[in-house]
């Protein structure tokens, strides 16, 4: 990534929503928690 910097070649996207890294075992599990979390609350919403 540092290379393309340095070319003036590497760019982004804004993404909508959350993001969460994930470079540790405990922060995967946390974003694990996180999903499963959403999901949950999307299904409870409907049931009801």
């Amino acid at each position: 990534m540092n290379n393309m910097y340095e070319k003036g070649e590497l760019i982004y996207s804004v993404l909508d929503g959350w993001w969460t890294d994930t470079g540790t075992f405990d922060s995967l599990l946390k974003a694990n928690q996180l999903v499963a979390d959403k999901k949950n609350k999307k299904l409870s919403l409907n049931t009801k």
